[in-house]
């Protein structure tokens, strides 16, 4: 290290605390989380848009302070699932869905689309094994749908 390089490390202000970096850090130590509350604070954002509805009104609704709903809907909220269900019960949707080992989501677009195609065939999904009928599914299926 130069001289010039020392004396400048004597006379600079070390990094503040909370800086940009233990943000960044952070948010990568905890990104599974951020992204699935992130998600619900969209969902949430949508409802609330659809119904007219304010932050406020949200609020008095699951009995809890706006602020907390302003965090929420920020979506850096590490949510539990009392909070999930007040919101659940407020709006009348379901944010979380759990699902047994053999059950799978299938998208509203993806599931018109395949009544579609194999209603309009004349043959009966109820007549397929489980795997055949998954996997025609994904042989037919567009990957946009």
């Amino acid at each position: 290290m130069t001289k010039v390089e020392e004396k400048l490390r004597q006379i600079a202000k070390p990094a503040p605390e909370g800086g940009w970096k233990d943000k960044v850090r952070f948010r990568n130590e905890n990104k599974g989380w951020l992204k699935k509350s992130s998600a619900i604070a969209l969902r949430i954002l949508e409802e609330l848009d659809s119904r007219g509805w304010s932050q406020a009104k949200l609020a008095r609704e699951m009995k809890v302070e706006r602020q907390m709903v302003n965090k929420i809907v920020r979506g850096g909220e590490k949510l539990n699932l009392e909070t999930i269900t007040k919101i659940e019960d407020a709006l009348g949707i379901q944010l979380i869905v759990i699902l047994m080992s053999d059950e799978e989501v299938v998208k509203m677009e993806k599931m018109k689309y395949i009544e579609k195609t194999f209603y309009g065939e004349g043959q009966f999904i109820s007549e397929m094994a489980p795997s055949e009928f998954n996997q025609e599914i994904a042989d037919l299926t567009p990957d946009n749908v």
